[in-house]
């Protein structure tokens, strides 16, 4: 092979390369080196056992006795977490009382600034509104970012207000230290896992770790997954 060959062969090989690496990221939903990862908390599920066990506090959707739950740890700036968010909600029309998913915070704030604060604001909801003030929180600001709206706090009081918060009691709560300190005990829970990325999800059956979910997977990969465990 003659020097101007390889100068015109070095640049096409740099393109390949990255188009591989975006792929594998569409892919895997967001989360990079996926395989790193199966690694990290695949094999026996050692690194699952860090898991905080599922609690009253905790923030679910379907049936909280449940034999099969979702831990899924999540960013509410996250692209693939909201496409995961649509087949979350699948899962629960196909599964009905036989599961629960449990949502767990992980802003990946060096990608998305805004989004612990966002979490934050979740938590307010729960604290004055309980899980279903979280839920119907959570779904009303998802519904105002796709319809456009910019955040800021100013949004966090107006969709707090929307679904019957009291605007002042929410914004106090807002300022204060507790929803951040709630936001960073699953946060905090999520890396001592080994995650590094969002969407992520943990499968439990009779509350013990027995397979993850490690990006935004479409309806018929989880049903796979979910079958083996819901009889």
């Amino acid at each position: 092979m003659n020097e101007k060959t390889k100068i015109f062969l070095v640049p096409g090989a740099i393109v390949v390369a990255g188009i591989i690496i975006a792929m594998a990221v569409l892919y895997s939903g967001g989360v990079i080196d996926t395989t790193s990862q199966t690694a990290q908390v695949g094999e026996g599920f050692a690194a699952l056992k860090s898991l905080k066990a599922v609690n009253s506090d905790d923030h679910i959707l379907g049936n909280a006795s449940a034999k099969v739950k979702i831990v899924t740890f999540s960013d509410m700036d996250c692209p693939y977490c909201q496409r995961f968010n649509s087949t979350i909600k699948e899962i629960l029309d196909i599964y009905g009382d036989k599961i629960a998913v449990v949502y767990r915070h992980f802003p990946l704030t060096m990608l998305h600034p805004d989004a612990e604060k966002k979490s934050e604001a979740t938590e307010c909801a729960a604290k004055l509104g309980g899980n279903g003030g979280f839920w119907s929180y959570f779904d009303k600001y998802e519904e105002e970012a796709a319809a456009g709206k910019t955040f800021s706090e100013e949004l966090l009081l107006d969709v707090a207000a929307s679904i019957g918060l009291d605007r002042e009691d929410f914004s106090t709560c807002l300022r204060s230290d507790e929803p951040g300190k709630l936001v960073k005990e699953d946060a905090d829970n999520a890396a001592e896992i080994g995650i590094t990325g969002t969407p992520f999800s943990i499968i439990l059956s009779n509350n013990k770790p027995v397979d993850t979910i490690e990006g935004a997977y479409p309806i018929e990969a989880v049903r796979e997954k979910l079958d083996q465990y819901i009889k």
